[in-house]
């Protein structure tokens, strides 16, 4: 079958992915945050992840100009804050949790977030309407808990 952006999606949807929100911080200082899954390891030496972005939206613009960003492993109790932050407009998307830490970089992690990293950017590669941004981890933290899922177009837990 020839591809199309439908079939596209209809493809992704039934690939079962973990869901994270990116935190960074506008250039006027402001905390972002959005929900997506495109997110992967990619280095062990040096400890390296790569999250992709709409090269247009507001996440990537302020990850560029910060050159920060946080990584949050939702677990399966925080379905409200994947919806929020992947639905929510932008002016919505600067409002975070009050339980939310405040991380000397500048990124905002999520209190009871699986893991939540720190990253520094140390490349960015355009491709497509994305933007790749590979970052250095530099702070870790893990809790014990059951991770959020995103499958065919809605949230699930691996019931385990």
């Amino acid at each position: 079958m020839k591809p199309s952006v439908d079939l596209f999606k209809l493809a992704w949807r039934n690939f079962p992915t973990g869901v994270s929100v990116i935190t960074t911080f506008t250039p006027e200082g402001k905390p972002y945050a959005t929900t997506a899954n495109a997110v992967m390891s990619v280095s062990l030496d040096p400890l390296l992840v790569l999250v992709s972005l709409s090269t247009n939206g507001k996440t990537g613009m302020s990850i560029t100009n910060c050159g920060y960003f946080g990584l949050n492993f939702l677990s399966a109790h925080q379905v409200s804050l994947g919806d929020y932050y992947g639905r929510s407009s932008s002016p919505e998307r600067e409002i975070l949790p009050s339980t939310a830490i405040l991380h000397s970089s500048g990124v905002t992690l999520f209190e009871d977030a699986l893991s939540s990293m720190v990253c520094k950017v140390t490349q960015e590669v355009v491709a497509g309407d994305h933007t790749l941004f590979i970052g250095e981890v530099i702070d870790i933290e893990n809790q014990n808990g059951e991770a959020l899922v995103f499958y065919k177009g809605g949230y699930k837990t691996l019931g385990i």
